[in-house]
């Protein structure tokens, strides 16, 4: 059985209970400098306290979820247009657009299905992305297969009105319109590089992902490393818990062959 995200969260807790683990919670890097070996990080806390800190190497893991791709349609801007997605029940009744074909787009879907909203899903491929985990792939072509969701494929959204959507078949071009409530535009999301650009770190413009050795996570400027979704770029859902979670393990074995003298 994979663990739901509340049991994920609870077993995280008790990590860093067990382990001593020193957080600081609500206190957000504003910049860091230096280099290998003497690295200073500027931080603020929630009531805009500065404190410094500094550290011989660095492991930035901020994840991918600093701004969405936006549809860049019209109509975007309405507040029933949403792009992050947290619970069913709200939309217990209501007529719901998914957007996308993505791991996070399925979840969604399916969840709002079973809280009782009317779910249609959109993408503009002619399938599921190949980042949708194995476990959940049955269970939402069951549902596409029986109706119990339905999916435009090949369309895209090309306007939003507060009670419609107007969908574009990519094929032909023909537009269709649908009562809608709300809109869920879980077309993936960007992370944020302002840190590591500010230590030098490469990002590849087309990917977003920044310049690192997938064996040991560290970047192109040493003693800099990247762990989590991060490391996937624009793609964040390329990198899950099931595989990202290997990427603590490679960083702490490569600073202990360093300090043990190995390259």
């Amino acid at each position: 059985k994979n663990p739901s995200r509340q049991e994920a969260l609870v077993y995280y807790r008790r990590v860093a209970e067990h382990f001593h683990l020193n957080l600081r919670q609500y206190e957000m890097v504003e910049s860091i400098s230096g280099a290998e070996g003497s690295f200073v990080l500027k931080t603020r806390k929630m009531y805009g306290r500065e404190k410094e800190y500094e550290a011989t190497r660095v492991v930035v893991a901020t994840g991918g979820f600093h701004a969405p791709n936006m549809l860049e349609v019209p109509g975007e801007e309405l507040p029933k247009v949403l792009h992050y997605y947290r619970e069913a029940h709200p939309f217990f009744d209501q007529e719901v657009l998914v957007v996308g074909g993505s791991n996070s787009a399925v979840e969604a879907s399916l969840e709002l299905f079973r809280g009782g909203a009317r779910v249609t899903m959109v993408h503009f491929l002619d399938k599921l992305d190949k980042g949708v985990k194995p476990w959940v792939v049955p269970d939402i072509t069951n549902r596409l297969e029986q109706g119990d969701i339905r999916v435009y494929w090949e369309h895209r959204v090309v306007e939003i009105t507060p009670e419609a959507v107007t969908l574009r078949d990519e094929e032909t071009g023909n537009l269709t319109e649908l009562k809608n409530d709300w809109v869920m535009a879980l077309t993936g999301w960007q992370p944020n590089p302002t840190l590591l650009r500010g230590m030098g770190v490469e990002i590849d413009q087309t990917t977003g992902i920044p310049s690192h050795d997938p064996d040991t996570m560290e970047t192109n400027v040493p003693g800099v490393f990247i762990a989590g979704v991060l490391a996937a770029g624009n793609n964040a859902n390329k990198i899950f818990i099931e595989n990202g979670r290997a990427h603590g393990g490679q960083i702490v074995q490569a600073i202990i062959g360093r300090a043990a003298g190995h390259p």
